[in-house]
């Protein structure tokens, strides 16, 4: 299981992604990783959902801020989710840390299609009390590092 208590981000849904870097930057010295955009399908409400996504993470840590923009309709749609939005957390047993939370009640959300009918390598879950926590697979680490280091998010490992 995953240690709640050791996110490595926050969540920021936001309208204007250029424009948030900029105000956290201005406002606190924060630094940025290279932009992401990518096109996602995610399993969401029973269906599928294919969509575009962009974020970023602060250079900053050990937690990091992640500020991501998406498309209206979609679950990064600020004007609906905007603001502080999620935990992240590295799971070590993304299936198994799944059916735990699940187990222990908390809603799926959504996650990342795994082109083979499941979830795979992201996921987002509501806490009873109404809190949202977003589980990665550790596997998705090395892209993660490979970025941070300045490399692409895309080569294979």
């Amino acid at each position: 299981m995953f240690d709640i208590t050791e996110p490595f981000h926050v969540g920021i849904i936001v309208a204007d992604l250029d424009a948030a870097m900029a105000d956290y930057s201005a406002a606190t010295g924060c630094t940025w990783h290279s932009m992401q955009s990518r096109d996602v399908t995610l399993r969401i409400d029973g269906g599928l959902l294919s969509t575009h996504v962009m974020f970023n993470y602060s250079v900053e840590g050990p937690v990091q801020l992640e500020l991501v923009q998406g498309l209206p309709g979609t679950p990064w749609d600020a004007a609906v989710h905007g603001g502080v939005d999620h935990l992240g957390y590295w799971s070590d047993d993304f299936q198994g840390d799944m059916a735990a939370l699940g187990a222990a009640g908390w809603e799926f959300l959504y996650g990342a299609d795994d082109e083979e009918g499941g979830v795979g390598g992201f996921c987002f879950y509501m806490t009873p009390a109404g809190q949202r926590v977003e589980l990665l697979d550790v596997e998705m680490r090395p892209m993660f590092e490979r970025w941070f280091a300045g490399g692409s998010f895309d080569e294979p490992a």
